[in-house]
């Protein structure tokens, strides 16, 4: 390998971004944002949180630079001020009201943009500047490391940590399997699901098909994340979780939804992954597989499991056993003579 100068190595590794500009409000809301990178966190601020930064726009508080990535066709793929331009957006679009708020002597309590006085809605939309600074080209990698580097200073949800974690192209794909038909009946509220409920439970189904119980909550979950950073998503893995997610949608969607919800919450669906697997490998009817889970799930002794700490590594290593002996499977039959169940 030919030996390279420290000057070399910087101009080649280093990123390049160009100097920021400051565009205003008005200018901002005007072109072409992208907030939709996978690896992006949901909307988190309370309309408290937002009239904080509308009041130090009216007083003239700095509001903190975004970074972006600009796209070829000059689209801004926000990598750090989501939180920050979504507000002041929806704002002049009237989407919100401001909370307790008096500026310069006014009341503008419960007020939406349009019912401010004109020159108090000028300093919102056109002397109150944001500074973008752009990166032109950057590799998925440098992207998400990118975002991790930026909110390090920002706590992030241990979720979001798994997130930045994963990276884009694995959450991409995780994201479609959260938009099967399952994840609609599942128990999860829409609340949850801001918070990626749904994608961890994806992340835990991968976990505890690779039979790594102890590793399926808090911390420790980040350790299946960073296999997979590294490792990827294999094909066969990608149509295990695929096939896993189909045969449970059709097995379940035959319950009324009240009863669904109360058979599919996330420590049961996660527990109904392992089993599924087990259940497709001796071609096991989905509805009788929901049937006979289904009934195991309400018994007192599958309950138990989900009291105190319902990530404890035997608590759901009991679930999966109390679901795979609801199958009633004769391991004899299969042709290895015995079905290695790491339960």
């Amino acid at each position: 390998m030919e030996n390279k100068t420290l000057a070399e190595r910087i101009a080649e590794e280093r990123l390049a971004k160009q100097p920021s500009q400051p565009f205003n409000i008005r200018q901002l809301s005007k072109m072409k944002l992208r907030f939709d990178l996978a690896i992006q966190r949901n909307l988190r601020w309370t309309d408290e949180q937002g009239t904080s930064l509308i009041e130090s726009a009216f007083l003239g508080y700095p509001i903190p630079p975004v970074y972006a990535l600009r796209t070829p066709d000059k689209e801004l793929w926000l990598l750090d001020g989501k939180q920050r331009l979504t507000r002041f957006v929806s704002f002049q679009n009237d989407e919100w009201a401001l909370t307790e708020c008096i500026v310069y002597g006014i009341d503008v309590t419960g007020m939406k943009y349009s019912e401010l006085p004109v020159e108090l809605q000028e300093l919102i939309s056109i002397d109150t500047y944001i500074n973008v600074i752009q990166f032109d080209s950057l590799t998925v990698d440098q992207r998400d490391q990118v975002f991790k580097r930026l909110n390090s200073g920002t706590p992030l949800l241990n979720v979001e940590l798994i997130r930045s974690i994963l990276g884009t192209e694995n959450l991409e794909w995780i994201n479609i399997i959260t938009e099967k038909q399952f994840f609609s009946i599942i128990n999860v509220s829409d609340k949850q699901r801001d918070k990626f409920l749904d994608q961890e439970i994806v992340l835990q189904m991968i976990g505890i098909i690779q039979d790594r119980y102890g590793e399926l909550s808090g911390k420790l979950l980040q350790a299946i994340a960073l296999d997979l950073r590294i490792y990827g998503i294999d094909d066969e893995l990608k149509n295990k979780i695929s096939s896993v997610v189909d045969y449970l949608e059709k097995g379940f969607s035959k319950y009324e939804e009240k009863e669904r919800k109360r058979l599919l919450k996330k420590n049961d669906v996660v527990a109904l992954a392992k089993a599924a697997i087990i259940a497709m490998k001796y071609n096991v009817d989905p509805v009788e597989f929901a049937g006979l889970t289904g009934n195991v799930i309400v018994k007192n002794n599958y309950k138990a499991t989900k009291l105190g700490s319902t990530a404890a590594e035997n608590k759901v290593r009991k679930r999966v056993e109390l679901l795979v002996e609801s199958l009633s499977i004769n391991e004899n039959e299969d042709k290895t003579g015995q079905l290695e169940m790491e339960v």
